[in-house]
């Protein structure tokens, strides 16, 4: 009786030990766990930030990474400082134009961004769907240098995102690339602003 039960703790201490390495947690969703590097290029005006990220599926099986590129786009004839930022193949020769051009891919298909005016003070792109990873971009509002989200796109990255960052001033306040950039991140990274979509609900 002793040596079977001996034999069964064997057995199930040896299971156990085959099966614990492949346990893995449940996916809680994202976590933010990165650091933010920030210098300035011969530009005095253009940031870039290196942002390691680590949740959701990945959207480029290449691996070759994704990109942010926040590009300069200032309205004409009024004094708002619009940001747009646009995600794409880190393994691309040079970052698109913004404005309603055709960006040319590494993985040989070229695509539109449209730019979509929603009133004088505000306008969106369309989010593009590729075949191989999602580009889209999200536009930003200044004021008379207050930073106003107008619209929030979440979808898991995963790999090393950069963002390129310029600010633009046309006659208003003006708001500097830093803070441009840390807004973009902090929404779109760190969930920022969610009292503002939940009054909106």
């Amino acid at each position: 009786m002793k040596r079977n039960f001996q034999r069964i703790a064997c057995v199930f201490l040896a299971v156990t030990a085959v099966m614990l390495p492949s346990c893995k947690k449940k996916d809680k969703g994202f976590e933010p766990s990165f650091g933010v590097k920030a210098f300035e290029t011969e530009d005095p005006q253009p940031i870039r930030f290196s942002i390691p990220q680590q949740w959701g599926q990945i959207a480029d099986p290449s691996g070759s990474g994704i990109l942010v590129f926040a590009g300069e786009e200032a309205y004409q004839g009024g004094s708002f400082n619009n940001v747009s930022v646009c995600i794409y193949p880190s393994g691309s020769e040079q970052a698109p134009e913004i404005t309603d051009v055709q960006a040319s891919f590494q993985e040989g298909f070229e695509t539109k961004i449209k730019e979509q005016y929603v009133e004088a003070s505000e306008f969106v792109y369309e989010v593009i769907e590729a075949p191989l990873f999602q580009v889209f971009t999200v536009a930003y509002t200044v004021p008379s240098g207050d930073m106003q989200l107008k619209q929030k796109v979440y979808y898991p990255l995963t790999g090393n995102l950069q963002i390129y960052v310029t600010a633009c001033d046309n006659g208003g306040e003006g708001i500097s690339a830093d803070e441009v950039a840390h807004t973009i991140i902090e929404t779109l990274y760190l969930g920022g602003n969610e009292e503002e979509a939940s009054s909106e609900e």
